[in-house]
């Protein structure tokens, strides 16, 4: 993937497998809860911190173009400018005709920069508008790093890399842009799913950093998205089932109900010592509940609350 621009179609395919595998898919039987683009954000945001692959790919694609930029010196980087860019410089470079391959996946992909970056006239012109023009229509990376220049104008000084502190480039740093402005055509927002926006990664750095078995913490985050098979949401699902709860029969089997309100869920809480006016109130949907009782619980309280659950 550091190499080449991975085709949509063998992403796409790469992405289904890994779909599939994380909801236990077999054959046409397959019921995938929640979007991918969710599964990508970070833990903090309210995500499983899967790869995205497209922006993975871009990414280590961004830290060739970055070598190429900061060594000139290297083997790579006198072929390429010997071929495209004799005379000028990385920024003004053409595509030339009939470029390769690598030209076109390992140092293209790093050419155009985010809208909002700073630029100050002495660091040098930026890439011209039609470069610009062409990399947006491709959809490619756009990288925040700026070139530094001496008193008289000349280019030669250490590249800064805007998105770390050190101004070094790192494929991390790379990433998260490429995941936040939106490299798979998502929302190019790098703020938190609307999920518990008020205190979102409180509460997301509260849940995963319980000490619990993994399975626990992914069931509970399950249970935030409503991403579970109860009989309500797998008729919605066109499942074919009966909507009432399989242990009382009593009342429409949903989360609130097979968690809270089903009697069997009553003794439950009833003999856990889990203070009962910390958790019985459901106001909105399972995300409120658990983010609600987890602020009024303490560690090992909270442990064992989502254990129970």
């Amino acid at each position: 993937m550091s190499c080449f621009c991975f085709p949509k179609y063998l992403l796409k395919e790469l992405e289904q497998a890994m779909r599939n595998f994380w909801w236990h898919s077999r054959g046409d039987s397959r019921v995938h809860w929640v979007a991918w683009s969710k599964l990508c954000r970070p833990l903090k945001e309210g995500g499983l911190g899967f790869r995205d692959l497209k922006a993975f790919n871009l990414a280590l694609l961004a830290k060739q173009g970055w070598r190429l930029i900061t060594q000139p010196e290297s083997l790579l980087s006198r072929v390429l400018k010997a071929r495209y860019f004799p005379q000028g410089t990385f920024w003004d470079a053409s595509i030339g005709s009939r470029p390769s391959l690598t030209w076109l996946s390992r140092v293209l992909k790093a050419r155009y920069f985010p809208q909002g970056t700073f630029w100050d006239a002495s660091i040098g012109s930026r890439p011209s508008l039609t470069w610009r023009s062409i990399l947006l229509a491709r959809g490619v990376l756009m990288v925040g790093c700026e070139q530094q220049s001496d008193s008289n104008g000349h280019r030669g000084r250490p590249v800064l890399w805007k998105s770390c502190k050190k101004g070094v480039f790192s494929v991390k740093s790379a990433y998260e842009i490429s995941l936040d402005l939106g490299a798979r055509g998502l929302a190019s927002s790098s703020r938190p799913f609307p999920l518990l926006a008020e205190g979102c990664e409180n509460f997301w750095s509260k849940m995963w950093g319980l000490v619990m078995p993994p399975r626990v913490r992914v069931q509970a985050w399950r249970f935030c998205y409503e991403a579970v098979p109860t009989m309500e949401n797998l008729s919605k699902k066109r499942a074919g089932v009966e909507k009432q709860c399989v242990i009382c029969g009593a009342e429409i089997e949903t989360l609130q109900h097979i968690l809270l309100e089903c009697p069997f869920a009553r003794v439950v809480w009833a003999i856990s010592n889990i203070p009962w006016w910390h958790i019985r109130s459901w106001t909105e949907g399972a995300a409120e509940w658990l983010s609600s009782a987890l602020q009024n619980l303490d560690r090992t309280e909270g442990a064992r609350f989502l254990t129970l659950c």
